[in-house]
């Protein structure tokens, strides 16, 4: 979450919660859920609930996947077990454009929906009256305190989502330390292009002065970088000119380059970069010529 959501970071209570019941329930359904965060904001839904057509967690999944897939961060989290004030399980990447495409395939329509009230009382409805009459339930029976979405035989979800688990599972583990890394490098990769595409759009120097071109840093990446951030972003962007400054007149900071620069170029690949950080090459040592083999 350090790594991609920049506002409204406190959205991560609600998540919080449902792991944390998941770790002290005995049903799986409970335990398997999918996190993602965003650029603003994070969301938890059970697993199960995910593949329930015209659900929230269902809605909510395909409306992020429409948005732009490419700026969420996605996991499958397996909770297996609470220990004091630690939580312990399992955390699967995903990506999140082709798990909604998955959940597109094999979602089904809940048939009945459970709820229990806040009195405690617990009725069911079938999920047809449940969609249509919801507000008048609730004036009916009072706040919502729990709602299950049922199916009359869960069987064939219950066998895909374990073998979901279980091909989630099989896939070899990662190294912590190196996927952080990894989002990281995501995130600064992710904020060069938005900049070189908002470099190359001005038909003209766009600046204050009407000599250069510019494009404002955004505040999600302002947010979430430090000054090494900062300093790879320079890197990556192929411009010999490029200045990160700020504008007389105009708050935040900006990508400026001369606009003699041919803006066409794509980002510096990784390969130029490690040259770039390792500064020019030693010159060859020189030493004796080596003596001709005898004859």
């Amino acid at each position: 979450m350090a790594q991609n959501t920049a506002f409204y970071q406190s959205d991560f209570r609600f998540d919080e919660d449902m792991i944390w019941k998941g770790a002290l329930s005995n049903d799986q359904k409970d335990k398997s859920l999918i996190w993602f965060c965003r650029p603003s904001g994070t969301c938890c839904f059970r697993e199960w609930d995910t593949f329930m057509s015209d659900t929230w967690a269902n809605s909510a999944l395909g409306y992020y996947a429409e948005q732009e897939p490419e700026r969420i961060l996605a996991y499958a989290v397996e909770v297996t077990c609470a220990e004091g004030d630690y939580v312990f399980g399992n955390l699967y990447p995903l990506d999140f454009a082709a798990n909604w495409k998955d959940v597109q395939q094999s979602a089904v329509r809940p048939e009945f929906v459970e709820i229990t009230f806040q009195n405690l009382i617990a009725r069911s409805f079938p999920f047809e009256e449940y969609t249509r009459c919801f507000h008048q339930i609730i004036a009916h029976y009072g706040r919502v305190e729990k709602q299950e979405h049922l199916l009359s035989d869960p069987e064939p979800l219950e066998r895909l989502l374990a073998a979901r688990r279980e091909a989630r599972a099989a896939v070899p583990a990662r190294n912590l330390p190196a996927h952080l890394r990894g989002l990281r490098e995501r995130k600064i990769k992710l904020e060069a292009q938005c900049l070189l595409e908002e470099l190359r759009r001005p038909a003209a120097p766009n600046s204050p002065d009407k000599a250069h071109f510019a494009a404002e840093v955004s505040s999600w990446f302002m947010a979430l970088s430090d000054e090494k951030d900062r300093e790879k972003l320079s890197r990556l962007l192929p411009f010999p000119s490029l200045e990160l400054t700020a504008m007389e007149g105009k708050n935040g900071l900006y990508a400026v380059i001369a606009q003699s620069e041919d803006r066409s170029q794509p980002l510096r690949p990784p390969s130029i970069l490690k040259k770039l950080r390792q500064g020019p090459a030693a010159p060859p040592a020189r030493g004796r010529a080596k003596e001709p083999p005898e004859r």
